[in-house]
């Protein structure tokens, strides 16, 4: 038991990935059979074992399961103990909506110890006291789908669980046999002394029971055999499959189709209110403080990936399922290569659900107030972070965080395009693609266009806010003010419309690409804090390369004197000098959100559903494979002795059809356990056999085999019609598994019968006319000629009447 649900949790080691876990399955696995087996001693029934089995949990499931809860670290608290309850029924669904591994965070360990404390004493109660311990593996097997269906996208090791699962499975059950021929030898050893005490008893009875048990005694010889070729059957099977139809990179699993708490879609995109910061009001604000920040490194808000004509926001994770926001654990380990520091951060004035972050986040945790990390969620695809509820002044923050390599100067004209999926966007103003075609020339190569359109677009650009003193400057991002950007001269525009030019160039150009709100600050003082304010805003792109990954550019221009604008047409069209366009312009599908038709309400249902019914198929369609593995090999089995029973039964002669039914009444015995002795006569076995159908079976196929006459072919089918009567005694006496295991039983097929090989050689030969019996001096039935015949031995002189009862 310790060993199968070991294994299983193998399955939940991704979404911990933690020593806490460790800790808690070597104690709540012990803890568990300790348990089922007090039940088993004391006889508990299963009111007594539950309030058992719930004391043990509240004693041992704060330290192992909410250990900071713990005082002194080994005894629970009342705090630990409300938590600890409460995340048993709760748990579950925040374990869905958290990135992960979790590590020891919060109460999370509590559905891994419930689930292994309920396999393991399951499991050990089963074993101990049912009366088919066999049962006893499917708690381990469903524990470890608990941890598949809670688990991550991607699988961890597949074949670790799954086959460590089935070599455990077939261990067991040949222990549980070896166990109950064991119990049954018993029962037959004591009733040999019972024969041997009662006077008057036969021979034949007294030995019975001695062969009986050493029938059973020898059934166990191949199945560790049995077992084994088993086992590398399936292997071999499921690496075949592996090989011919390899799974997917990702699979559906519950958190797949839960819905994450935080919705980014509900937010206005950073990017349409970037020159509120600029404002002189706010412009000095001190937004917040970062202690701790490396030089020239920037803090991020967000990432945006979609450009639909007038907002450039993140993309809803309908359109992106990669811009889904989770809570975030304690740690996530990363193998990205880059700089490793660590920043602090105090909130100021700022406002908004984006949480300020640097590069790649590694760690966080929440200094003031504490609660914050429980509002906490981290996008992954954006590398953004987010707060639930509003952020309050003295808010503060601690995070460990990964810049990664960039290239410099020329590196940056050698890079190609990446494999990063972004959703479409919309088509950018023909001004826009005039201008890249220009700036770009003849150039060919992605990286070197990419490089020659940044530099152009910074040497020709001038940078304006629209302020008071400063150079006209409409702001927004629209098409219609891209477009401007691009045919007014000179180009005046600021960050907001820089970086989305520069985001619609790359894309033209074949990079993935995106635009990032932040802030850049400017310098650190001596005790290295920076105070960011509102005029530290800014916004740059980042464009996927496969050398790279993620690279970060800055398009903006250095600020200088604008010119005078040049004298141009007037469209006619005219539009405010300072516009900016209101948040419900920046979700196209507005005027269909306000008149919502029926198909619009049912098709996210209808995704959902179709989702949950996708990861269902996807289930069984495991599970039918798994059984084919299993069973292929008892299934061929079970073949192979049907195609065996069929040649026998239509043999060209009636003499090879009689030989052949002995033979398949033998292999009946050996598949249902028996061991039968290589030297055996027919006659002893119909005594191992233990029936008097069989004791007649034995007298007809001898008297077949040495009368001088040959048997005519209704005594072929007489002999066929006993020796399915047998067989059907066989299973009679025997339950349902019992029958089913002798029937996919290969020992008929690998063991040597009782004098098999000389009686197969000889039915071989009288198979063709002409050929010799050995044996006393008769005329032999085939070939008219004298030859001598033997009788076989033991046959008694009770032959004729058990004879009567087949003929």
């Amino acid at each position: 038991m310790t060993a199968a649900t070991g294994i299983a949790l193998c399955s939940w080691w991704p979404i911990y990935r933690a020593p806490a876990f460790v800790v808690m399955a070597a104690a709540t696995i012990p803890a568990a059979l300790a348990v089922a087996y007090a039940g088993y001693r004391w006889k508990l029934g299963t009111a007594a074992l539950t309030i058992t089995a719930s004391l043990v949990f509240l004693i041992i499931g704060v330290p192992l399961a909410v250990p900071d809860r713990a005082t002194a670290g080994l005894l629970p608290s009342a705090r630990g103990i409300v938590e600890l309850l409460a995340a048993v029924p709760l748990g579950w669904k925040r374990l869905l909506t958290i990135s992960l591994p979790v590590g020891e965070y919060q109460a999370l360990l509590v559905p891994a110890m419930v689930s292994t404390l309920c396999a393991a004493l399951l499991a050990a109660t089963i074993a101990l006291r049912s009366r088919r311990p066999e049962l006893a593996m499917l708690p381990s097997i469903a524990l470890a789908g608990l941890g598949i269906a809670f688990g991550p996208e991607s699988a961890w090791m597949p074949a670790i669980v799954v086959l460590g699962l089935l070599a455990v499975c077939l261990l067991w059950f040949m222990w549980c046999r070896r166990e109950r021929r064991r119990a049954a030898l018993a029962v037959l050893a004591a009733g040999g002394a019972s024969a041997e005490a009662a006077p008057g008893d036969g021979v034949e009875a007294k030995a019975a029971p001695e062969r009986s048990a050493a029938a059973l005694a020898g059934t166990g010889g191949g199945s560790l055999l049995g077992a084994g070729a088993v086992f590398a059957v399936a292997s071999l099977a499921a690496l075949g499959l592996v090989v011919l139809a390899p799974p997917a990179s990702d699979r559906t699993v519950a958190r797949t189709i839960v819905e994450q708490p935080f919705d980014h879609s509900r937010f206005v995109s950073p990017l349409v209110g970037y020159r509120t910061n600029l404002q002189p009001e706010r412009s000095r604000e001190v937004l917040f403080t970062v202690r701790g920040l490396p030089e020239d490194a920037r803090v991020r808000l967000t990432a945006l990936d979609r450009w639909d004509g007038v907002v450039y926001g993140l993309a809803d994770t309908a359109r992106n399922p990669g811009n889904a926001f989770e809570r975030f654990p304690y740690r996530v380990e990363r193998e990205s290569a880059g700089s490793r520091f660590r920043v602090e951060v105090e909130i100021g004035e700022y406002t908004g659900p984006w949480l300020p972050t640097v590069g790649v986040l590694e760690s966080f945790e929440a200094i003031e107030p504490r609660a914050l990390a429980d509002r906490f969620y981290y996008g992954e695809g954006a590398r953004a972070a987010a707060v639930t509820g509003t952020l309050q002044r003295g808010t503060a923050y601690r995070m460990e965080c990964v810049l990664q390599a960039q290239p410099r100067g020329s590196e940056l004209a050698a890079v190609t395009p990446g494999t990063a999926f972004l959703p479409d966007s919309a088509t950018p103003p023909a001004a826009l693609t005039a201008w890249l075609d220009e700036a770009v020339g003849a150039i060919e190569r992605p990286g070197a266009r990419l490089f020659a359109a940044m530099a152009e677009l910074r040497r020709q650009g001038y940078v304006s806010h629209g302020l008071e003193g400063e150079a006209p400057s409409r702001s927004g991002h629209s098409a219609d003010r891209i477009g401007e950007l691009f045919t007014a001269r000179p180009m005046v525009g600021d960050a907001e419309q820089y970086a989305v030019a520069a985001a619609l160039m790359a894309r033209q150009i074949g990079f993935p690409a995106r635009v990032v709100v932040g802030f850049a600050p400017i310098s650190a003082p001596g005790d290295g804090v920076i105070a960011v304010t509102g005029e530290d805003a800014t916004a740059w792109i980042e464009v996927d390369t496969a050398e790279f990954g993620w690279v970060a550019i800055d398009p903006n221009p250095d600020p200088r004197p604008v010119p005078e604008r040049e004298p141009q047409p007037q469209p006619e069209t005219s539009h405010p000098r300072s516009v900016v366009p209101p948040p419900d312009e920046q979700d196209p599908p507005v005027p269909e959100v306000q008149t919502p038709s029926a198909e619009q309400f049912d098709q996210p249902s209808a995704d959902a559903w179709l989702g949950v019914l996708l990861g269902v198929l996807r289930s069984v369609g495991a599970v039918l494979v798994l059984a084919l593995v299993v069973l292929a090999p008892l299934a061929a089995v079970a073949l192979m002795k049907a195609r065996r029973r069929r040649a026998r039964r239509r043999a060209p002669t009636p003499a090879a059809q009689i030989d052949g039914a002995w033979r398949e009444f033998e292999d009946a015995l050996i598949d249902h356990g028996f061991s039968l002795p290589a030297s055996a006569t027919r006659s002893e076995v119909a005594v191992a056999a233990g029936s008097a159908t069989a004791a007649a079976l034995a007298y007809a196929v001898d008297r077949a085999e040495f009368a001088p006459e040959a048997p005519a072919e209704d005594h072929a089918a007489s002999v066929w019609h006993a020796v399915d009567v047998l067989r059907a005694e066989l299973n009679e006496a025997r339950n349902r598994r019992e029958r089913l295991r002798a029937l996919a039983s290969p020992a008929s097929l690998r063991r040597a019968r009782p004098g098999s090989s000389k009686r197969a050689r000889e039915a071989d030969e009288r198979s063709t006319p002409g050929a010799p019996t050995p044996g006393r001096s008769s005329v032999d039935r085939y070939s008219g000629k004298r030859v001598r015949r033997t009788p076989a031995r033991g046959t008694g002189g009770r032959r004729e009447e058990a004879g009567e009862a087949v003929s």
